[in-house]
This record gives C-alpha cells, sequence and structure tokens, in this order.
C-alpha cells in the first residue's frame, strides 16, 4: 500500500476560485507551530481542518457502487513543513464543534485508508495512493489534504482496527462496515462512534501522537 510521507514542493499554479467554493463548507480552523524533537522531529507546522456535520459519498477501489454516509463533526491534522511541503496526517471525528484544541472530545475514524494501531505496519496517516497535495500555501494544502481524503476510492483490503470500530460494526470490515454506516445515515438519531484513547483524544494530544512518527 502506497503512502505519502515525502515531502513535496509546493506548487506554482494557484486555484482561488476552487479554494473558495470549498472553504464555504469547510475552513482552516488552527496553526499550530511544532517544534522538533531532538534526533528525530523536525520544526514544522500542524493544520487543523474541521469540516461541520455532512452527507458523503464513499467508494471502494474493488467495491459495489456508491455508499452515502453521514458524519460528525471531522477534524484533519496535516503536518507540513513551513514551505507547504506534506509530512503526515491523520482524522478524528467529534459528535460537536471543538471549543478549543485542548477539549478533551475526538472520536475514531472507522474507516480504511488510516489507522491509530499496528503502527509497525501501518503507520498513522491517510493512505492516498499517487494522489498529490496541491495548493498554493498552508491552509490550501491543508484543505486539499481534506478533500483527497474524502474524495479517495477507499482500500477494502485493508482492515479497519478494532479499536476504532464502534459497536454496531465491531464484526463487519471493510465495505460491510461503511454499508451498515449508510443504513444508520438515513435517520436521525446520533450515529455512535469509538472514543480516542487519552493519547490521542484532543487535537493537541492528537497532534503530539503523530509527531512521534514524523522524521
Amino acid at each position: 500500500m502506497p503512502l505519502i510521507t515525502k515531502v513535496r514542493k509546493p506548487e506554482a499554479e494557484a486555484e482561488p476560485e476552487h479554494l473558495e467554493k470549498v472553504e464555504q463548507r469547510f475552513y482552516v480552523r488552527w496553526v499550530i507551530n511544532v517544534k522538533g524533537i531532538l534526533g528525530s522531529t523536525i520544526p514544522h507546522k500542524a493544520v487543523v481542518v474541521e469540516d461541520p456535520p455532512r452527507k458523503i459519498p464513499i467508494s471502494f477501489r474493488y467495491g459495489k457502487g456508491i455508499h452515502i454516509i453521514r458524519k460528525p463533526w471531522s477534524y484533519m491534522i496535516g503536518h507540513f513543513t513551513p514551505h507547504g511541503g506534506y509530512l503526515r496526517s491523520s482524522i478524528f471525528f467529534s459528535y460537536d464543534k471543538l471549543k478549543s484544541e485542548s477539549e478533551r472530545r475526538l472520536l475514531l475514524v472507522p474507516l480504511t485508508n488510516i489507522t491509530y494501531t499496528n503502527l509497525s505496519y501501518v503507520r498513522p496517516c491517510i493512505c492516498l495512493g499517487r494522489d498529490y497535495v496541491g495548493g498554493t500555501g498552508l491552509k490550501s494544502r491543508a484543505i486539499h489534504l481534506n478533500e483527497l481524503f474524502w474524495g479517495t476510492r477507499f482500500n477494502g483490503e485493508i482492515g479497519v482496527g478494532s479499536g476504532a470500530k464502534p459497536a454496531w460494526g465491531e464484526a463487519l470490515i471493510g465495505e460491510e462496515l461503511v454499508r451498515k454506516w449508510e443504513g444508520k445515515s438515513k435517520g436521525d438519531d446520533l450515529i455512535e462512534f469509538r472514543k480516542a484513547p487519552r493519547n490521542m483524544s484532543s487535537v493537541n494530544a492528537a497532534m503530539k501522537w503523530l509527531q512521534k512518527y514524523i522524521t
């Protein structure tokens, strides 16, 4: 499974019209300076994209059709060099809009192409295949990253970690889990998701957790 882990050079082309349309749906909530850890992590910035509740089409590379799921608030945490080079990223949910970076209310995303466990096999980042995280600056690149995640064709061959599966999806895998999620999305009841463990239960905590895997 190809993972994007290398620093990319900034793209020359501007995309103001596209960015303006996208920012009407979601936007950069926080830009956090991350100090380097001696001998490992380089100094960089964590850019947090807040995406409000909405219905999203989900498809799989070898799946059958498109599934429409209803998600709560989501928070994409993208780590970039000061010049916009993409490093790593992770994504979480919250039932409500977060008031601060330290609020411990994050939930795990029960989707493939991302993991919170088994870090020796798949690092905690979003699998974007060959897609390029383009943009003209930190904010536009973070917004593009969020678009890429939700717009990618997910890999049904990757398992969702048991720690990220909600109670209603514990026995399901890949597209089966998303199909069940789609069924729950047709009603108005709250869809329950698994709470993030303490070491990634807030934006600040998740940022520090992810920072350990950036070299």
